[in-house]
């Protein structure tokens, strides 16, 4: 997740919102960011259950809920995928 927030820096869009950024860039960038590191932060202070809940929220955010944006008609993976 870290790799791809980072890789997802370079990426441009052509409807930009802030800078360069796509508003779904603006959102789940951040987001993966903080959520990464307050995962790790639950992990070294020993609190499991909370590291556990920050990974699942992180694998529902960014995977899924980006994914699905990701592969939505108009954007390019999504015009790949469904022509």
């Amino acid at each position: 997740m870290l790799t791809a927030a980072i890789s997802a820096l370079f990426i441009r869009s052509t409807f930009p919102l802030i800078g360069t950024f796509s508003w779904i860039h603006v959102i789940f960038i951040p987001s993966t960011l903080v959520g990464l590191f307050a995962a790790f932060w639950f992990l070294a202070r020993k609190n499991i259950r909370a590291h556990r809940l920050t990974m699942i929220q992180l694998y529902i955010g960014s995977c899924l809920i980006a994914g699905a944006f990701t592969l939505s008609p108009g954007r390019l993976l999504g015009h790949w995928l469904w022509g």
